[in-house]
């Protein structure tokens, strides 16, 4: 029998493959060592707190009895070791120890110096547990920790220093309408391709439209770019939903912005267990600001002002007084700016160190505020931005807090939309552990501020970077 002639005209030729979309790259150890970043940086900060663990128990037996301590002295045994590792790494992954290394040496450092502390609490109560025969020379144990703490920021150094030149070295596409706008909001380390040659990276804000943005990122995939996404209130909700079948048609189910009645008593007695505690703890505060207020001017201690909560009920928060009296008699209602004249010199220093909120406990303890939510706004506010975006009432589906996402990650003057963004990433799918990570992560905040950090450093004579050309829109 005769061989088919793939050639024969009876067979229609074979339709060209299309070209790939995606293309794997071989493997390289680059990327490898790349991708080992992570358990390289948790081997290192073992490594020193185990270190810092020998070096304290030995001073410690050394001080106790003068002499030269035996092995079995020193070695404060398995189980405080393992707190001393794992507290100090798992307080380090709440404070973003492990991620966003690109910050500033400012915040990380700042985050990594708490979350030694706290570590430190932790050997602290552990060595006493595991070993209440032996005294807690409280004299070793706590600047051990700090030590342990700055020896951590300074093995960080280099591994910031690469995230930061990551993000610097190669450029990025910004995609937006309003570049000027989104360039004052975009950090230092981050490099806008100045060129016409599409960058490694592409940036696309939320004013681009939908169709367009589908087309750009499909491209941008395909060429193997890594593409960021500054999501809409509603992306934040559909990135939470989940699968719905109806036969064959897929569905997507959106949660509404609310808690189930156990999550809502279980949030409520975690704001009650913590207003108690911080309402004991900050009366010696809350005496002081008080009476540095009532000296300065002879007016009114507290500022009682319409809030909108829960549901759009609204309520009168409680913070200390921070603008001279009367402040909007002229102006009306307005959003406070960061150098607002009508600040005093008190209130300029409360809020700095976020005391004017202490009061808000009392709001706490009655129900209408949470200490962790969205922060509450006043009605006129509230009415004028939900005028052009809807969904920021979705926020009303939770109680209002004192700190929060957007508290904690955004800035002063951050505009409403971003806060929007945050509050609802923090609202959808809300469980106990972010409200303990979002009090941890505030602690570093009331000591250490931002504000103090550019205040240091326009003092020092410190002068931001220049910043990057954009392309033109």
């Amino acid at each position: 029998m005769k061989a088919h002639d793939p050639r024969s005209p009876s067979r229609p030729p074979r339709a060209p493959e299309p070209p790939p979309v995606t293309r794997n790259e071989p493997v390289r150890w680059r990327e490898l060592l790349g991708g080992l970043q992570g358990i390289l940086l948790v081997a290192g900060d073992a490594a020193v707190i185990v270190a810092g663990q020998f070096v304290q128990c030995w001073t410690a037996a050394a001080e106790g009895n003068g002499r030269e301590p035996a092995p079995g002295e020193w070695w404060p045994g398995a189980m405080s070791l393992a707190v001393a590792v794992v507290g100090t790494v798992g307080f380090l992954a709440i404070y973003r120890g492990y991620r966003e290394l690109h910050r500033s040496a400012f915040a990380w450092g700042r985050d990594v110096l708490t979350a030694g502390l706290w570590s430190t609490l932790a050997v602290v109560a552990a060595a006493r547990f595991f070993h209440p025969e032996r005294p807690i020379a409280a004299f070793t144990m706590v600047p051990t920790g700090g030590i342990v703490a700055l020896l951590l920021i300074l093995w960080r150094v280099p591994f910031a220093r690469r995230a930061r030149r990551a993000w610097q070295e190669p450029p990025v596409d910004l995609v937006s309408t309003r570049p000027g706008e989104w360039k004052e909001r975009l950090p230092a380390c981050v490099r806008v391709h100045p060129g016409t040659t599409p960058a490694r990276r592409l940036l696309i804000t939320p004013d681009v439209p939908l169709e367009e943005r589908a087309r750009i990122v499909s491209q941008a995939l395909a060429q193997r770019m890594e593409v960021y996404l500054v999501p809409e209130a509603y992306e934040i909700a559909v990135a939470r939903s989940c699968a719905v079948h109806l036969e064959d048609v897929l569905l997507l189910k959106i949660r509404p912005v609310v808690l189930s009645p156990e999550l809502r008593a279980l949030k409520r007695a975690i704001d009650l267990l913590g207003a108690t505690v911080l309402g004991c703890l900050s009366i010696p505060l809350c005496v002081l600001a008080g009476a540095l207020i009532w000296v300065e001017d002879r007016g009114p201690v507290f500022y009682r002002q319409r809030r909108v909560g829960r549901d759009g009920r609204s309520f009168e928060v409680i913070k200390f007084r921070t603008m001279v009296p009367e402040a909007e008699k002229d102006t009306g209602p307005l959003l406070a700016q960061p150098n607002d004249p009508r600040i005093t010199r008190v209130g300029r220093i409360l809020r700095t160190s976020h005391m004017d909120e202490l009061p808000q406990l009392w709001n706490v303890l009655r129900g209408e505020m949470s200490l962790v939510g969205p922060r509450p706004e006043r009605p006129e506010i509230v009415r004028d931005i939900a005028g052009s975006n809807p969904l920021f009432r979705l926020r009303e589906g939770v109680k209002p807090g004192i700190t929060g996402h957007a508290q904690l990650f955004g800035r002063y003057d951050s505009d409403p939309a971003s806060k929007l963004r945050m509050d609802l990433y923090h609202a959808i799918g809300w469980n106990p552990a972010r409200d303990v990570a979002a009090l941890l992560r505030t602690i570093p905040l009331l000591y250490m501020p931002d504000r103090l950090r550019r205040f240091l450093g326009r003092s020092m004579g410190w002068r931001p970077p220049p910043s990057p050309t954009f392309p033109r829109p």
